[in-house]
């Protein structure tokens, strides 16, 4: 349940990116054509103006040659009074266009808000759940009969691995080890489970849920094993049968 709404969080994510990026771009092209309109509508009223001034010269010149001339600089006028009005309004055309656009990605927006705030409610409530019905507080039955240790940090990741996980403990100071080990100081806690498998997956949530900075060790069936907090790839011997962890006290 909190993969699904971990991912599904992260789809949405990625959705209402891009549904701004939409209501960006149709903004931009909105206001860049309102500019453009703007400068067309000044452009035509001083073509007008010129228009009018023209024709009334025409009207008022007694020269016949020069009244032609005036007539031809008023048709002239007259065609770019004619092109400025279909730029316009072809302009106001694409600009409400784009307008529509950004209305739109805009209630796409708000729409893929409401939808993560929906499932941010729903992962936290989830959350909030699991947390409730997997108690991670250590307990001694814990330990499957093994010795018991004082070290708080290493009982938290008892607890998770055998509550929140699933698997058993085989081992803290008892058991044989090498010379050294991190058991005889009460620092380290093996397990395991019946399945490979549900132990490469119970490393795997340990490890994001304490982090890899937690772990002075940490060897488990995994392609990857930690030590001293840094994580190197590949399988540590001896472990393809077991889990493995080492914590400071």
């Amino acid at each position: 349940m909190l993969a699904k709404l971990r991912a599904a969080l992260a789809k949405i994510a990625k959705r209402l990116s891009a549904r701004e990026d939409d209501e960006r771009v149709a903004s931009r092209k909105s206001h860049r054509l309102s500019q453009e309109i703007k400068r067309l509508r000044e452009e035509l009223e001083a073509t007008n103006k010129s228009h009018a001034a023209t024709l009334k010269l025409a009207d008022q010149t007694g020269d016949p040659q020069k009244e032609r001339k005036l007539r031809d600089q008023a048709e002239r006028e007259a065609r770019a009074i004619h092109d400025l009005i279909k730029k316009i309004e072809w302009k106001v055309g694409k600009r409400s266009s784009w307008r529509k656009r950004r209305k739109k990605a805009q209630k796409r927006v708000s729409w893929w808000l409401r939808r993560r705030t929906t499932v941010r409610k729903q992962y936290k409530a989830a959350k909030e759940k699991w947390e409730r019905e997997h108690r991670t507080d250590f307990e001694p039955w814990m330990l499957n009969g093994c010795p018991e240790i004082s070290n708080d940090r290493l009982k938290k990741v008892i607890a998770f691995v055998v509550v929140g996980c699933d698997q058993y403990i085989t081992a803290t100071t008892n058991g044989t080890h090498t010379t050294g080990s991190y058991h005889y100081s009460e620092q380290a806690a093996d397990w395991g489970a019946a399945s490979v498998a549900s132990m490469q997956t119970a490393a795997v949530k340990t490890r994001e849920k304490f982090g890899r900075d937690y772990f002075l060790e940490f060897f488990s069936p995994c392609p990857w094993w930690i030590k001293y907090g840094v994580e190197y790839p590949g399988y540590f011997p001896g472990h393809g049968d077991h889990g493995h962890t080492a914590v400071s006290k």
